[in-house]
């Protein structure tokens, strides 16, 4: 505690700055809600599940997120993450479509779209709400075993839930290997105007998820945060082992200059101010 009174002052000039995001997730506590009943065709489906997978597979690879409401302007984010949006309203659907049409690129998680807020089902085959927009159709349903896994002709591997998708108008990313869906599409992507719509329809593993992305796992976690031309890097080192990074200006803790690189000790923070 005296170690972080002393710190704060230190770090006071951050104050009015605001946290730069790669990417956002969106949240919905009334989708949350309408998950929590028995009526769903497998217990083992969990909205949190789902949204905590999404902020795990950023984190891991060093990617800040925010946290954004259905219908909340997305302009500003380069890929959008939609987990499990089983509850969609109209609105929230035409802020997707004209963030994708854009240039966005939204990633839509399985078992989305399927009823609207009164929880009445939207018709068009399962997800139909999303269908025009994802270019495809879900038939039916293939939930797995709570230890059941499903493989992709890639190579990766799904868990938790798989479903028979039918291609309309998107372009198949990766298909299922193996079992009932054998060769059916499992990843899609759809151009639509400047931007695409993904569909996931499986809960992929973290490694298969990083792998598509291209990501590779930092055990460094980096914050940026800006105002008025100035960025405030925040690096937080969760490794058992010290740390290199990139980069150059002022490390505000130790008040000592930064040219290229920094280390950052094994459990250690560091915050540099650049221009």
């Amino acid at each position: 505690m005296v170690e972080l009174g002393s710190v704060l002052p230190r770090l006071a000039e951050i104050g009015d700055s605001t946290v730069e995001a790669g990417a956002a997730i969106l949240w919905d506590a009334e989708c949350w809600w309408a998950m929590q009943g028995t009526h769903l065709p497998s217990s083992a489906l969990d909205y949190l599940t789902a949204v905590r997978a999404a902020h795990r597979q950023f984190f891991r690879a060093g990617v800040t997120v925010d946290f954004v409401a259905p219908g909340t302007e997305l302009s500003a984010y380069p890929v959008v993450v939609v987990p499990s949006l089983y509850l969609v309203s109209d609105e929230a659907i035409e802020t997707m479509a004209r963030y994708v049409h854009g240039g966005g690129q939204l990633v839509v998680g399985y078992f989305s779209g399927i009823v609207d807020p009164d929880l009445r089902v939207r018709l068009g085959g399962y997800g139909g709400a999303l269908a025009e927009l994802l270019g495809i159709r879900v038939e039916e349903f293939h939930p797995l075993p709570p230890d059941g896994e499903v493989g992709l002709a890639s190579g990766g591997r799904g868990r938790l839930w798989s479903e028979e998708v039918q291609v309309l108008s998107a372009e198949v990313v990766d298909r299922y290997a193996g079992g009932v869906l054998d060769g059916k599409p499992a990843i899609t992507r759809h151009q639509v105007g400047a931007g695409a719509a993904w569909y996931v329809s499986t809960e992929l593993d973290d490694s298969t998820v990083a792998r598509l992305a291209g990501w590779s796992p930092s055990r460094v976690e980096t914050v940026r945060r800006s105002a008025g031309g100035t960025t405030w890097t925040f690096l937080l080192n969760h490794g058992a082992e010290d740390a290199d990074v990139l980069a150059d200006g002022i490390e505000l803790v130790s008040g000592t200059p930064v040219e290229g690189q920094l280390r950052v000790p094994a459990g250690g923070y560091a915050v540099v101010r650049s221009r």
